[in-house]
């Protein structure tokens, strides 16, 4: 028989587990977006004003779940996309 903490503890981590399948699905979809468009890393990051190896942590979703709006909101327009339809797509994965 299960107790409280451990069916706490199994629920946490299948949510974490869902979380970064989640992720994973996102990041896979964004760096597609990006080939798509022939950019690069770097012309990314350039255009967005931060490092490459900041949005390489974008990418490898280091950095998605507390991703600013401002660099968000970069990321959606270079990709000719909106910031509702990366949500869409987050909420599909």
């Amino acid at each position: 028989m299960l107790t409280t903490l451990k069916r706490r503890a199994i629920i946490v981590i299948a949510t974490i587990s869902s979380k970064k399948e989640r992720w994973s699905t996102l990041r896979s979809w964004l760096k597609n977006k990006r080939k798509e468009k022939g950019i690069t890393q770097a012309t990314m990051a350039k255009k967005i004003g931060i490092s490459r190896q900041y949005y390489a942590f974008i990418e490898n979703g280091f950095r998605l779940p507390d991703l600013s709006l401002s660099i968000a909101s970069k990321i959606a327009n270079i990709l000719d996309m909106t910031l509702e339809e990366i949500e869409a797509y987050e909420k599909r994965a």
